[in-house]
């Protein structure tokens, strides 16, 4: 009998807790929520992206319209042709929105920083002194070596729209300006 009192005990606990945040934000004022959610992205980019993906069309702004060699509807315009490229997936499976894979492997700043930290070690990567520049860097050759598996020299691979999209998103240049893909100089 003891287990199950301990079990309704931390049930209850959980409930009152859920009731508590609830409170707490029905109690924000509009500069309030503001504020919380610019923290949010700060600290969860990929979490707030994928709560916001969840949300019913009506709520955030429409969708651009999308470039023609888009099937996923998460691609945005290139500037190069040959960067023109979606992951094929439809709206409910591209690759940019993976919740595992995208997220954990891609995304995720711990996981960027022991990525960076090896190929520093393993190439001499140099350093950029604006941390979203290294932390976009270092996404893209996660995403690669994720789906393509080896890099190398003759071994390189244009990542699809939608997932550059969503990383920049997630580490966005502070003034909106990004190189793009660069093809390799010995082919």
């Amino acid at each position: 009998m003891r287990g199950a009192q301990v079990a309704q005990q931390q049930e209850e606990r959980r409930r009152m807790r859920r009731e508590r945040i609830r409170a707490m934000v029905d109690n924000l004022d509009l500069e309030g929520m503001r504020n919380f959610l610019r923290i949010l992205v700060e600290r969860q980019p990929a979490l707030f992206l994928e709560i916001w993906e969840q949300q019913p069309q009506a709520a955030g702004p429409a969708l651009p319209e999308q470039p023609h060699w888009c099937n996923c509807s998460r691609c945005q315009e290139m500037p190069q042709l040959l960067e023109e490229v979606c992951c094929r997936g439809g709206m409910d499976s591209c690759l940019s929105m993976e919740p595992v894979e995208m997220d954990a492997l891609v995304l995720d700043p711990g996981v960027l920083d022991l990525a960076r930290l090896t190929l520093n070690d393993m190439f001499g990567m140099r350093e950029n002194n604006e941390p979203n520049h290294t932390m976009r860097h270092v996404a893209y050759r996660q995403f690669t070596v994720w789906q393509y598996g080896r890099l190398g020299r003759g071994n390189r691979h244009v990542i699809p729209s939608c997932v550059v999209t969503r990383i920049r998103a997630t580490y966005p240049s502070p003034n909106g300006q990004y190189r793009g893909y660069v093809p390799g100089r010995l082919v």
